[in-house]
């Protein structure tokens, strides 16, 4: 027989939704990202079959405790889509590359993303990866801090 303890701040982190919106042309990666969906994180994923700029005009407004995940493969211009996506009010960018390189890296925590990181399809790896932002974001939210440094973060991989 299993007995679970809830103290009120684990109660309180069950019933608030962290929102995560993952923008790809990679259909099996949407998948992946899609299955961590769960009671406390809500998905939305975003196909970009027709070019990331079309694609930005999908996302809902600004959330300050939402993260946003952009698959760099295929798409020439990441700088510009963090760019644009910093100027709609989204804080938390997150790039992530199945090919990372230290020049894009570079170019797109310079652009405004909160993080660059290695492109993984397994479900239990992105799971880790949210949740370790998820903590990031809400211990920023409960200081106070809602405008983070772009780019302040380690690189982190899957």
């Amino acid at each position: 027989m299993v007995v679970c303890q809830m103290t009120r701040e684990s109660l309180n982190r069950t019933v608030t939704s962290f929102k995560v919106y993952a923008v790809s042309a990679d259909a099996r990666w949407l998948e992946a990202v899609l299955k961590i969906q769960d009671a406390t994180t809500e998905v939305q994923c975003i196909s970009c079959t027709e070019g990331y700029q079309h694609c930005l005009k999908q996302l809902q407004s600004p959330q300050a405790q939402a993260l946003v995940l952009v698959d760099a493969g295929g798409e020439a211009n990441v700088p510009h889509i963090v760019r644009t996506l910093r100027e709609l009010g989204w804080q938390y960018i997150v790039v992530v590359s199945a090919a990372p390189s230290w020049k894009e890296a570079r170019e797109v925590l310079q652009a405004g993303a909160y993080d660059y990181i290695a492109k993984s399809s397994v479900p239990a790896n992105i799971r880790r990866v949210v949740e370790k932002y998820r903590v990031e974001i809400e211990s920023l939210t409960e200081k106070g801090d809602l405008d983070p440094d772009p780019g302040e973060t380690l690189l982190y991989s899957f």
